[in-house]
């Protein structure tokens, strides 16, 4: 009976020892998921601040201030406006113009057809050919 006793205690000892480890241990690990979630939380307002940034400078008011400064741009006038079916032999049917010699009477001007008669000259047949080829 002592002997069980003994065994007993040692076992209820040693219980004692890895509860108490384990207790500190889980304790360590709750510091660091409350550290990790601090941290989560920072990020996430990080993220929430850089989004409110990002969305002020793209604002086109802004842009266009940005781009006027920087960039020595002007607006495009009409004249510079063309199609693309008519840049391009054969993208007509990509051009998602479904009447194209209406859509061609509604954009054309001087500046367009200078331009097309301009593209077509410096193209070679060679080129014209590859174009065709690709887009029809």
């Amino acid at each position: 009976m002592r002997r069980s006793f003994l065994v007993l205690l040692v076992f209820i000892a040693l219980y004692g020892i890895v509860i108490y480890h384990l207790k500190y241990r889980v304790m360590g690990l709750e510091d660091n998921l409350s550290q990790v979630n601090r941290q989560i939380l920072a990020h996430q307002e990080s993220i929430h601040v850089l989004n409110a940034e990002i969305s002020y400078l793209l604002r086109p008011a802004h842009l266009e201030k940005m781009a006027k400064k920087h960039l020595d741009m002007q607006s495009a006038s009409t004249g510079q406006i063309v199609l693309l079916a008519s840049l391009v032999p054969g993208m007509r049917h990509y051009a998602g113009v479904q009447n194209y010699d209406s859509a061609k009477m509604l954009h054309s001007n001087a500046r367009t057809a200078d331009l097309s008669t301009a593209i077509e000259k410096t193209s070679s047949p060679v080129q014209e050919n590859a174009a065709q080829n690709r887009f029809e």
